[in-house]
């Protein structure tokens, strides 16, 4: 018997991400992400679901009190780290992976 197909965790995230200095609770649309150790929040203004079976702003309400450990190749860090991209509107696509409590990131740009 075939398995079920699953719509593909492809999500875009359009934000603010700032540093944080002190925790504060995450809770959706306000996600800790951990980028190379270090706290960030995402205030989230649109969660777009690249393929629309996904339901994506439900699976990130499920991870949102625990926060996202964000993978990505060095080269993505990098633009996501840039100072250029704090405090200021961002667009985030990636892969949420819920169980793993992961978003892997393969681009990051201004909004």
């Amino acid at each position: 018997m075939p398995m079920p197909v699953q719509p593909a965790p492809e999500i875009r995230l359009t934000g603010v991400l700032a540093a944080v200095q002190e925790p504060a609770p995450s809770a959706f649309p306000a996600l800790s992400l951990w980028i190379n150790g270090t706290r960030w929040r995402l205030q989230v203004r649109k969660v777009e679901a690249l393929i629309p079976a996904y339901p994506a702003e439900q699976e990130l309400q499920k991870v949102s009190g625990l926060g996202l450990r964000v993978l990505a190749d060095p080269k993505v860090l990098s633009v996501l780290q840039s100072p250029e991209l704090h405090d200021r509107p961002i667009v985030l696509a990636g892969r949420l992976g819920v169980r793993a409590g992961v978003l892997r990131i393969h681009s990051a740009r201004a909004a």
